[in-house]
């Protein structure tokens, strides 16, 4: 009874060890051959080994038998045009029947000055036709073109033999568009029936994200599920600081308390300034500017008591910062800004006999506004129109000693008249 156990036990695990070795040799083996491989207008030296690495990548798979070439298979031909014909239909159909072969792999390598362009065909003998033809174009010199080469040799080989896979791609967020190995399969969820026992690159990409990508091995007859996640770009990657520098220069359009009533004219002044920001969408900005103009609109009555020869003269000077947003990150664009300022102020009368007098007040805090429009004339230089109104929070003028028992209303009135001022500036500004 012991002795007929050990027997069963032993024929058993003869079995169990032949199972493998059964399985395989009951897979059918295919014969396929490389019969040709031209090179157009490549020079010799950059082009060698290339047979090598498809012969190479064509053995890897364990149900091909590789026929040796018969003939030299790197063909060179100096068409400069990318012409050269590859061997008649007939002509490959008669080579592998006479041989033996089922399967003829021939192939085209082209390059344009770093591009490479590597095709590679497949002829079925059995059935006397062109079975697939596969392609790929890669940037770099001939050691990334090699690698490339046995990737596609490799997938030509999976084609001959293998069962399809199949490769799910999922994307997060959805809609990504997807590539594999290369190749454009629009946008996610992606079903892809593929050649099993190859490795593939799958990536993904969409606009405001940082693009992903993972390899993954489709099995022959395997489903297999790839899900990548896309990671937002941060507003820091989005926007780089950048720091600007501007002068400016314009015109006076309005001069009020708050209410724009153009009480100075565009043609009686002028601006001129200069400013540096830092940002790019969200900026700060520093800078400051002049405004010289005339008062208008004061009571005449006011100006003959004084004896006034005529309006006012007017001049400030405006230190400030500002907030400033911008639609546009690089190019042309609207931009909005708030900011604080200090302001002195300056008012000149002349009298009827030709006498100047001139008061000016402290610097005071002030609201600024800003809107305009910016533009780029290239990477570094750019222009923008804006208007920029100042509203200033105190008004008195500084006054001597001797003066403080009577001060002409006049000057309270134009300083009141000054606490407000709009300018319309163009500014040029070079970006660092």
């Amino acid at each position: 009874m012991v002795f007929t156990s050990r027997i069963i036990l032993l024929a058993a695990c003869s079995l169990i060890i032949a199972l493998p070795f059964a399985s395989f040799a009951d897979e059918t083996m295919s014969t396929a051959a490389l019969y040709e491989l031209i090179a157009v207008n490549i020079p010799e030296e950059d082009v060698e080994g290339f047979e090598d690495v498809i012969l190479s990548a064509l053995k890897k798979n364990p149900r091909l038998d590789i026929a040796a070439p018969v003939t030299d298979v790197l063909v060179y031909s100096r068409d400069r045009l990318g012409g050269a014909e590859y061997a008649a239909l007939d002509e490959l159909v008669g080579y592998g029947t006479e041989n033996g072969i089922d399967y003829i792999v021939d192939g085209k390598i082209q390059r344009f000055d770093q591009t490479w362009m590597l095709e590679l065909r497949i002829v079925n003998v059995v059935e006397g036709k062109l079975e697939k033809l596969e392609n790929k174009t890669v940037e770099g010199d001939a050691k990334e073109a090699r690698k490339t080469l046995e990737k596609l040799a490799e997938t030509v080989a999976a084609q001959l033999v293998n069962q399809n896979g199949i490769l799910y791609v999922t994307t997060n967020p959805p809609a990504s568009a997807v590539n594999i190995d290369g190749v454009s399969w629009g946008m996610a969820p992606v079903h892809a029936e593929l050649p099993g026992g190859v490795k593939y690159t799958v990536s993904a990409s969409r606009a405001g994200h940082h693009p992903r990508q993972e390899s993954v091995k489709v099995g022959q007859g395997d489903s297999v599920h790839v899900k990548l996640r896309l990671k937002g770009v941060s507003n820091t990657e989005k926007s780089p600081i950048y720091m600007r520098t501007w002068v400016s220069g314009g015109w006076p359009i309005g001069q009020s308390s708050s209410s724009f009533d153009n009480e100075v004219r565009m043609k009686d002044g002028q601006s001129w300034g200069a400013a540096a920001s830092f940002g790019n969408q969200w900026r700060i900005r520093f800078g400051l500017y002049t405004f010289t103009g005339i008062v208008r609109d004061i009571d005449p009555a006011d100006l003959q008591s004084y004896g006034a020869a005529g309006d006012p003269l007017s001049k400030s000077l405006t230190f400030h910062s500002t907030l400033i947003y911008s639609g546009s990150r690089d190019h042309f664009g609207p931009y909005i800004g708030l900011g604080l300022g200090a302001v002195q102020r300056e008012v000149t009368i002349k009298s009827l006999s030709g006498s100047e007098k001139t008061r000016e007040t402290n610097f005071f805090a002030a609201w600024l506004i800003q809107l305009g429009i910016e533009f780029g004339f290239s990477r570094h230089f750019g222009g923008q129109f804006e208007l920029l109104h100042t509203y200033v929070m105190g008004s008195r003028p500084d006054v001597s000693e001797s003066e403080t028992d009577y001060v002409h209303p006049i000057w309270d009135r134009s300083f009141e008249r000054f606490r407000a001022f709009t300018v319309l500036r163009f500014s040029l500004g070079y970006r660092l």
